[in-house]
């Protein structure tokens, strides 16, 4: 009554409408978070690199090679680190040089506004299409019941 669905073709029709609606957002978020994850392993991937620059650059400052190799032994791993975090960056880089870390950051609070905003519209549709699925349950299952119960609407079927 509240929708104003008289007819089963209406609850149909209002029912395959707010699923699209939902389908629709529901498919942005997901982008959105996809996004945001790989922004999050970006920013991430960035403070690894700043953390673990400076031990390459000690190593690649040493003239020495038996020091150097010393200092490669003892930073082994925090090395190997470095190097998959730099590997990993490598498209991210600016031609300068630079990681455009505070560009990420701003996309992240943007994208994080824009899934708030998505997610305010897509709760309440959501809730509106879980009634409407449950309203067009126990009309399928009443329509259900009638029709067994009423064997001269269904007449063909007895008569075989």
């Amino acid at each position: 009554m509240e929708n104003r669905l008289f007819t089963v073709e209406a609850l149909e029709e209002r029912v395959a409408d707010l699923n699209s609606q939902v389908s629709r957002l529901k498919s942005e978020m997901d982008a959105s978070n996809k996004r945001q994850k790989e922004l999050k392993d970006l920013l991430q991937q960035a403070e690894n690199y700043a953390r673990l620059k400076p031990i390459f650059d000690e190593m690649n400052g040493i003239r020495w090679n038996g020091q150097r190799e010393k200092y490669r032994q003892e930073h082994e791993s925090e090395l190997r680190q470095f190097y998959m975090t730099r590997r990993k960056l490598t498209d991210a880089f600016t031609p300068d040089g630079k990681l455009p870390i505070s560009a990420w950051r701003q996309e992240m609070e943007t994208l994080t506004r824009e899934h708030e905003a998505a997610y305010a519209k897509y709760k309440p549709l959501r809730d509106d299409l879980t009634k409407l699925l449950q309203v067009r349950h126990h009309v399928n299952v009443a329509l259900e019941r009638r029709n067994i119960e009423d064997p001269v609407l269904h007449r063909d079927k007895y008569e075989r």
